[in-house]
């Protein structure tokens, strides 16, 4: 998934929550079926941050399985830099998979999520740049 396909969908997913949950709130409805919607809407939008979240960390874990492969092959030298470059992906998987669990328990903030996908994003680029080397 390219980079900037990953922060469109981002975007698109936060902007939409954001404009449908601005609709609710100014809709002419009873506040029992707003707060419906509202909570419906919530459970959507963690379905689709988890999603988000979940295919990141499925390309991050490709990617890293495609870095030891090449640690194998490389020279010593590339294989340090390869090999501190998937220690910190991994690490970085971790977290992810931490906020993963956290999203779905529905215990984790937007401020939260957006570091976690940033971190992520930023391993798998670091490491693509690696393999492409």
């Amino acid at each position: 998934m390219k980079k900037s396909y990953k922060n469109l969908l981002t975007i698109a997913v936060i902007g939409s929550a954001i404009g449908y949950l601005a609709g609710l709130l100014t809709a002419k409805q009873s506040g029992e079926k707003t707060r419906k919607d509202i909570s419906n809407a919530s459970k959507k939008a963690q379905i689709k941050a988890e999603e988000v979240a979940n295919n990141l960390y499925k390309e991050l874990t490709e990617i890293i399985k495609q870095a030891e492969v090449k640690i194998d092959k490389g020279k010593l030298s590339i294989k340090n830099d390869l090999y501190r470059a998937t220690t910190r992906a991994n690490k970085v998987k971790s977290q992810a998979n931490e906020m993963l669990r956290a999203i779905k328990n529905g215990s984790t903030d937007n401020k939260d999520l957006q570091k976690s996908i940033e971190s992520t994003k930023s391993a798998i680029e670091n490491l693509k740049n690696y393999l492409k080397s």
